[in-house]
């Protein structure tokens, strides 16, 4: 039911909102392309990384990292692990709803949706019918 995906999202949702271990996964991944603009002579410009598009996380693993063999993936866990962070690499524990949170098409909830409202639009223009028909009986 849409109810029940919307459910799953905000399960989701709340799950990487409040999990510490992504945060600091996801701070790691920012110090990455600190690291990258400042090996391009870039250190206190304007262009300081403050963020990142989350298209980006999905070519971590096919980015080449600074001695162009191991991959930026590679190089983020390396760097986790000599900061005794690998705890974070266990993300996925911490958010159990994900999984189900993921197969939920927003797409599809739209057209339910839509489709609920339509039929609530008929039972309403019904009802309206049925009520014109009532009054026109009782004249």
């Amino acid at each position: 039911s849409c109810e029940g995906k919307a459910a799953d999202l905000r399960t989701g949702c709340a799950g990487v909102a409040g999990s510490p271990r992504l945060k600091k996964l996801l701070t790691y991944v920012l110090r990455l392309g600190r690291e990258l603009d400042e090996s391009r002579g870039r250190k206190g410009a304007a262009t300081d990384v403050r963020g990142f598009r989350l298209h980006g996380l999905l070519k971590l693993a096919d980015t080449k990292a600074f001695d162009r063999e191991t991959s930026a993936l590679e190089y983020v866990v390396g760097l986790m692990r000599r900061n005794d962070d690998a705890d974070a690499l266990a993300v996925f524990e911490e958010l159990p709803g994900l999984e189900k949170a993921a197969r939920v098409s927003p797409d599809h909830c739209l057209r339910e949706v839509a489709s609920l409202r339509h039929g609530l639009g008929k039972v309403e223009a019904l009802k309206a019918a049925a009520s014109r028909r009532a009054e026109a009986d009782d004249d």
